[in-house]
């Protein structure tokens, strides 16, 4: 495997989910969004349940802050060669927070936002891949 293409889909991982944690930030409190197919998936009713905030930041801005930050560690294992440490670190915290987040969804607002859906998955797939980088940087 070349050497810049796992960097390069930590990349392009890590932006994908800025975008559509920027997205939700931008839009939930402004319009309706798309994903409004039925009572069950509704992007509405779990944006506008007061799940949806901690202490009175939206979870979104929170998703953004930690795609951010992933998205600047994936940089620089792109152009610098960071160690693989701190990738890791950061992506098994925000793989760690996925699992609450579902379980909010699905149970305690049972609706299931398909735009949220994308960023826990974007989220989740950092994991592997900075298990990956970490096999091929050996450190």
């Amino acid at each position: 495997m070349r050497r810049t293409l796992l960097p390069g889909l930590l990349v392009l991982t890590s932006l994908g989910g800025l975008v559509l944690s920027g997205f939700l930030t931008v839009f939930s409190s402004t319009a309706q969004l798309s994903c409004n197919l039925n009572s069950w998936f509704s992007c509405d009713a779990v944006l506008g349940s007061t799940y949806a905030q901690v202490m009175g930041i939206p979870l979104s801005v929170l998703g953004f802050a930690w795609f951010g930050v992933a998205s600047a560690l994936s940089f620089a294992a792109l152009f610098a060669r960071i160690s693989s440490i701190p990738l890791l670190v950061w992506s098994a915290v925000g793989v760690a927070a996925v699992p609450a987040l579902v379980y909010t969804e699905l149970v305690l607002i049972g609706a299931l936002c398909l735009w949220c859906t994308g960023a826990h998955l974007m989220g989740g797939l950092l994991l592997p891949l900075s298990i990956g980088y970490r096999r091929t940087r050996g450190s």
